[in-house]
């Protein structure tokens, strides 16, 4: 199912082309109004959703409320377990 989102807080700031690098290891979606790590989680209702992770063996991603709705940016990811599968 392909869902458009088209609330702005939920549209990216910035497109996510094949011309932008990503680092070494792609590009990861995060909030541009404070900076955290963003996703859909669709267990959480396929929404953009702010989220915290340590990135180490075993640990999983932690949602969270920040009291406002994701603004979304791409930025170079710093691990591979947060770049996006393209």
């Amino acid at each position: 199912m392909n869902t458009i989102m088209t609330e702005p807080e939920h549209q990216a700031t910035a497109p996510c082309g094949e011309d932008e690098s990503g680092g070494e290891y792609g590009p990861e979606p995060y909030c541009t109004r404070c900076g955290a790590c963003a996703g859909i989680f669709v267990v959480h209702g396929g929404n953009w959703r702010h989220y915290r992770w340590d990135y180490t063996p075993g640990s999983k991603p932690e949602v969270y409320e920040a009291g406002h709705a994701p603004v979304i940016g791409w930025r170079p990811a710093l691990s591979p377990l947060s770049a996006v599968a393209f």
